[in-house]
């Protein structure tokens, strides 16, 4: 582990029981680094219902469809 530095942020340790959530591509870890940027408090709730529940569905979400729906990851 690299040593910290003062100032530097303190990333979220996910619970036992959450899922951990990662970047697939470049292009994703900039969008979701523009969304916090302009709804940092929506962007929370998302973190932690991702967390928790990635498989869910509920009124106000939907899944991926498409090639955007399926990642294949290691082969």
């Amino acid at each position: 582990m690299a040593a910290a530095r003062k100032g530097e942020l303190v990333p979220r340790p996910p619970k036992k029981i959450e899922y951990e959530i990662r970047f697939a591509t470049a292009d994703a870890q900039k969008g979701w680094r523009d969304l916090v940027a302009t709804i940092r408090n929506s962007m929370t709730e998302t973190w932690d219902f991702l967390a928790r529940t990635p498989l869910s569905t509920t009124p106000t979400n939907d899944r991926l469809k498409g090639e955007l729906g399926v990642i294949e990851r290691g082969g």
